[in-house]
């Protein structure tokens, strides 16, 4: 989702690049659960007194019927607003142009009590959006050193991560944030993750960071909203055995290291 950022989580917004693979929505749903001691769902929409913060979640792709709650969901979010495209796209897990994308909603199970035997319906209360791009594209070729590049030719990007008010702080964010780690590691072609975060988002800076994404450079006005541009920070994790582009400064940093390492300066 061009990046990631948020008044006061982890979030992002949506680019436009090369996809080549992605999970799709016939995946089985998981179940996991999320506690808290200081948080609360009393406020969350669709929660009740019923499904306490340590229910389980069900985990599973975007879908048809999540049209509604997946852009209430980023109006909650995010500051920056989608088209209705964008929604209509990524509740079919594929870009404008079909190319497919990588999803994970995170769901609280809420039963309907009009029927019997009770059917389970869910609430959204977290999700993230990403997609495989060629790290052969010209904006990508310094995120992976030479070899790598001939070893990964797939990087992941984050485009967006989000939870409910309720969900936040909670440890969703960084379950969604480990499924979609798993899902990169485990396509042995993808040599890093990265996204972007707006510079004023410390949550979210600490978010990544706690997480071992690492700050690459900064993207000058990156973001436009309402009309005035943001900074933001390129953050990227490397996977699989992916290294970083290593440039001249790196070269001399490493020569001036080993001589003060061997004269013991």
């Amino acid at each position: 989702m061009n990046s990631l950022l948020s008044p006061d989580t982890s979030n992002s917004a949506p680019s436009d690049p090369v996809v080549l693979c992605s999970e799709t929505a016939t995946s089985t749903p998981t179940v996991s659960t999320v506690s808290s001691s200081s948080a609360s769902i009393s406020g969350a929409r669709g929660a009740s007194d019923l499904h306490p913060l340590h229910a389980p979640l069900v985990f599973r792709p975007l879908q048809l019927c999540d049209r509604e709650e997946i852009q209430r969901i980023h109006e909650e979010c995010f500051p920056v607003r989608y088209n209705a495209k964008f929604f209509d796209n990524a509740v079919k897990n594929v870009l404008a142009d079909g190319r497919p994308l990588f999803s994970h909603v995170a769901c609280l199970p809420l039963p309907l009590p009009s029927s019997s035997p009770p059917l389970l319906t869910d609430s959204i209360v977290g999700c993230i959006i990403s997609q495989f791009q060629s790290s052969q594209k010209h904006e990508h070729l310094n995120l992976l050193s030479p070899s790598s590049l001939q070893t990964h030719p797939l990087i992941m990007y984050i485009m967006t991560l989000a939870t409910t008010q309720d969900y936040r702080r909670t440890g969703l964010a960084s379950l969604l944030l480990k499924k979609l780690i798993q899902s990169a590691t485990s396509n042995r072609n993808c040599g890093l993750i990265y996204l972007h975060v707006i510079t004023y988002n410390t949550s979210a800076i600490k978010f990544y960071e706690k997480n071992r994404f690492e700050r690459l450079g900064i993207c000058e006005g990156y973001y436009c909203i309402e009309g005035k541009y943001y900074d933001s920070y390129l953050y990227v994790r490397y996977v699989n055995g992916g290294e970083r582009c290593r440039s001249w400064l790196d070269s001399v940093d490493e020569v001036i290291n080993g001589f003060i390492g061997w004269f013991g300066l």
